[in-house]
């Protein structure tokens, strides 16, 4: 029995991970496209200054979610504040930790 559940739990695990389709054609393609794209979604939360409407120098990701997840983090990441406007950054990273930069 715990043979079978490891060999679904890894099943679901790469079904999760595989690519986003391009082009959904069925209702069911179209669900496993958005359950990818939230396993690829985290939410963290960070505080930023502001001057001017401009966010000034950089933002490091906690240490424990650089850890975790810093390996999973592409070049570019797109934040979304409260009101649901979307901003693309740069991601840097350096011996100190993973830093949202330019954006």
């Amino acid at each position: 029995m715990a043979f079978h559940h490891n060999n679904v739990a890894m099943l679901s695990y790469n079904m999760l991970i595989a690519p986003l389709d391009p082009n959904p054609v069925t209702e069911m393609d179209r669900r496993i496209n958005e359950l990818r794209l939230k396993y690829r979604t985290y939410m963290v939360e960070v505080d930023v200054e502001y001057v001017c409407g401009f966010v000034m120098g950089a933002i490091m990701l906690r240490m424990m979610f650089s850890h975790d997840f810093g390996d999973q983090i592409q070049q570019y990441a797109t934040l979304v504040d409260p009101k649901c406007n979307q901003f693309e950054v740069l991601v840097e990273r350096n011996n100190q930790g993973i830093y949202l930069t330019k954006g």
